[in-house]
C-alpha cells in the first residue's frame, strides 16, 4: 500500500457530553457532536502527546542516574475560524454546514469538551463509520487568543488543557 497523505484527512468532532465508554465511542455518540473539520485552521489546531515527565531514582548499585518516563503529557490548541453574517453577527450554518458553531462551543474559558480525532486514509468529509480508529481527548478551554498574524481568515487560538486521552474504534449502537 502507498503511504497515506495527511492533507484533508483529519476529522475533528466536538462532543459536549462524555461518551459512556471512551475506548469504544458509539457511532451514535460520535455523530451527535459537531463536525469541526472544515471550521478549524489546519496550521493552528493540534492535539498531541508531548514529552513525558521524567524522573531518576537509581538503585544504590547503579553507576549512572537512570532516567525513567513518568506521567504522560499532552498539549493542544484549537483554532476555529470566525463566520460572520453581513450584519456582523455570528453566522450559524445551514444545510448541514458548520459555521460559527465551533467558535461558540469553545469561546468560554473552562468549557469541558471531548474532542474525537479520526486520522486515517479517509477524507475529512467522509462520514464516521463503525470500526474507524480514533483518538479521544477530554479537554478544558482557556480564553481565546487573537492570532499574531492578520493574514488569512479571522480566527481565534484557544489553548486546551488535556485532562485525559484514549484510543479506540468507533463501536456500533450497542457498544
Amino acid at each position: 500500500m502507498p503511504k497515506s497523505k495527511a492533507e484533508g484527512r483529519e476529522k475533528w468532532i466536538l462532543l459536549s457530553a462524555p461518551p459512556a465508554d471512551p475506548t469504544a465511542v458509539t457511532l451514535t455518540e460520535a455523530t451527535a457532536g459537531i463536525d469541526a473539520s472544515c471550521a478549524l485552521s489546519s496550521a493552528d489546531s493540534r492535539i498531541s502527546a508531548a514529552a513525558s515527565a521524567t524522573f531518576s531514582d537509581p538503585a544504590i548499585c547503579d553507576e549512572i542516574a537512570v532516567t525513567e518516563f513518568g506521567q504522560s503529557n499532552y498539549e493542544g490548541n484549537i483554532a476555529p475560524f470566525r463566520f460572520w453574517s453581513d450584519d456582523g453577527t455570528s453566522e450559524v450554518g445551514s444545510e448541514g454546514q458548520v459555521r460559527d458553531e465551533v467558535f461558540q462551543a469553545v469561546k468560554e474559558k473552562d468549557t469541558e469538551l471531548y474532542i474525537l480525532l479520526r486520522d486515517t486514509s479517509k477524507l475529512s468529509r467522509d462520514a464516521l463509520e463503525v470500526g474507524d480508529e480514533y483518538e479521544l481527548y477530554q479537554v478544558v478551554t482557556d480564553t481565546p487568543q487573537r492570532p499574531s498574524s492578520r493574514e488569512g481568515y479571522q480566527k481565534r487560538i484557544v489553548p486546551l488543557a488535556i485532562r485525559n486521552a484514549w484510543t479506540g474504534e468507533i463501536a456500533g449502537a450497542g457498544g
